[in-house]
């Protein structure tokens, strides 16, 4: 009954029900350890069960969340060697570039090398203009090489950088400027890889 004060001698010491028919103090003790023993077996498998579930899904979000970091290790490792490589090609050509700008400064006769390779390429029966920046054609007169090019029309153009030509026929224009070539030789670098 709520709100009634118990006196002394109605306050029990607490019994666990007794299984019908033990009216033995044995027997009934021995239920009620039993009774203690499934409790306590009952509990700890519960608890182990929950345990072993609980475990199990914190390791399967570790699997997952450690597949999830080595994918994004493996994006972030294929990211930064195709920019490493990207890097090295343009370094290599910039490199290949400046030496031979630099030649070409020096004096070496480049210019002729191109002009006499793609006029062998294309055929220079075919072609009706040659274009050449106006140092190079200096350098092909000073050598007596425009002799060469008797026939063809060779026009001063300030736009192509020294060592390179273009060179039209009448069924095409051939680019042999040194940027044209690197640009495929990037591209054809890139490309393999």
């Amino acid at each position: 009954m709520p709100g009634k004060v118990l006196e002394r001698g109605e306050v029990r010491p607490y019994r666990p029900p007794v299984k019908p028919g033990c009216e033995d103090e044995e027997e009934r003790r021995q239920s009620i350890e039993q009774a203690m023993r499934e409790g306590y077996q009952e509990g700890l498998r519960r608890g182990t069960a929950e345990a072993h579930e609980k475990l199990q899904a914190e390791r399967r979000a570790g699997v997952e969340q450690i597949a999830r970091a080595l994918e994004e290790i493996a994006t972030l490792r294929r990211n930064v060697l195709e920019s490493l490589r990207r890097e090295t090609v343009d370094l290599a050509l910039t490199a290949a570039a400046r030496l031979v700008r630099a030649r070409i400064d020096q004096g070496d006769a480049v210019i002729q090398r191109v002009v006499s390779e793609t006029l062998e390429k294309i055929g220079a029966g075919t072609v009706c203009e040659v274009r050449l920046h106006p140092a190079d054609i200096e350098l092909m007169r000073s050598e007596d090489l425009l002799a060469k090019l008797a026939g063809i029309e060779v026009v001063a153009d300030d736009g192509i950088a020294r060592g390179g030509v273009l060179i039209e026929t009448a069924e095409e224009e051939v680019d042999a400027r040194l940027e044209t070539a690197l640009l495929v030789l990037r591209e054809s670098l890139l490309e393999e890889s």
